[in-house]
């Protein structure tokens, strides 16, 4: 199937992971910063306490328009054939009502640089398109997001 010219464009992105007590948490923030192509001093941390009293900490980076392009062009490229398929096969899975685009990162892998699709011990990558693709029809806006993953 040949693709269109109908092509995604993001906004802002927002990725949020969580350290576990037991984690170290500056190798981690470190390792996943550089591997994504960001800066640790730019994540936010807030410390909170888990559910057996443990402590945890929620990490949280905002990246806005001016950065997003060689960040998602980065994401995308870096995912196998294999996620980049599966991610197209259930598109709508990832998608919500204002065509925001969720992807979550197996947060072990990503310290190794390896770029894995996971629900477990994740990155969450949440990446906004711009306004002006809001305004596309539904089929339009499902076109320009294949036309990613392809």
């Amino acid at each position: 199937m040949p693709k269109s010219k109908n092509i995604v464009k993001f906004r802002t992105a927002d990725i949020t992971f969580t350290i576990h007590a037991t984690e170290n948490d500056d190798l981690l923030i470190s390792t996943i910063s550089k591997n994504l192509g960001l800066f640790s001093k730019e994540f936010q941390i807030k410390d909170y306490l888990g559910h057996y009293e443990n402590q945890v900490k929620i990490v949280r980076i905002h990246i806005l328009s001016d950065r997003i392009i060689p960040f998602t062009t980065h994401l995308f490229n870096s995912l196998s054939v294999s996620d980049r398929k599966n991610l197209f096969n259930d598109l709508p899975k990832h998608l919500d009502k204002h065509y925001s685009f969720y992807l979550r990162l197996d947060k072990q892998l990503l310290i190794t640089n390896i770029f894995k699709i996971s629900l477990v011990d994740c990155v969450r990558i949440k990446l906004k398109i711009d306004f002006t693709l809001q305004k596309y029809n539904n089929i339009k806006m499902i076109d320009a997001y294949m036309n990613l993953l392809r």
